[in-house]
């Protein structure tokens, strides 16, 4: 979101609620004007139309930030892919590497020595949300679970993926880098660790 973009929105929302900003100084009008282009930065202008015109709509009140940025939320959330079409996405991907390699069960070794270049590319077209699930050693284990380990391995999934979207949104809104969120260990990896198998 670009500064003049912020200040037409600013423009617009006197022009469409006259007693909107009337007793604010220049300096206070300049803070403000500051503040929406920090907040609304993670978003591109187009975004931020969107969601600008969608709240002129539907409020009677002057849009705030987190009118726009909710806005902006919910209709990303209509884009996103389900939970369970995530995990599909995982599966799929994991099987996409291990179809010729698990055959003997020896498990994350067996995928690196044979296909740890390919598994790795894989690994990287991963959406964000994936990754964030489970990192690159993890991905491979689940790649020796058996079906009983997996369905397992869903639950957990499916129970971990909401907090995770959360995590993320909330670190675009405040502009810090998504590549640190604490990862969720698969099951089998917890067990390997601690080598109880």
């Amino acid at each position: 979101m670009t500064e003049q973009s912020v200040w037409r929105l600013i423009a617009e929302i006197k022009a469409n609620y006259r007693y909107t900003y009337k007793g604010m100084t220049d300096e206070e009008m300049k803070l403000m004007a500051a503040r929406w282009q920090d907040c609304l930065k993670a978003y591109t202008d187009e975004q931020v139309e969107s969601a600008f015109k969608t709240a002129i709509c539907k409020l009677s009140t002057p849009p705030t930030v987190a009118d726009i940025i909710g806005i902006i939320s919910r209709q990303e959330r209509l884009l996103e892919p389900r939970d369970m079409e995530l995990w599909q996405k995982l599966v799929h991907s994991i099987r996409e590497i291990c179809q010729n390699v698990w055959d003997d069960r020896r498990g994350y070794r067996a995928l690196w020595e044979l296909h740890g270049a390919e598994a790795k590319e894989v690994y990287k077209r991963l959406p964000i949300i994936l990754q964030e699930y489970c990192d690159f050693d993890s991905f491979c284990d689940m790649g020796g679970m058996t079906d009983e380990e997996l369905r397992y391995e869903r639950a957990r999934f499916l129970k971990a993926i909401p907090e995770i979207r959360e995590i993320l949104r909330e670190r675009r809104w405040s502009g810090i880098e998504t590549n640190s969120l604490p990862r969720i260990e698969s099951e089998k990896t917890l067990r390997i660790g601690t080598g109880k198998n």
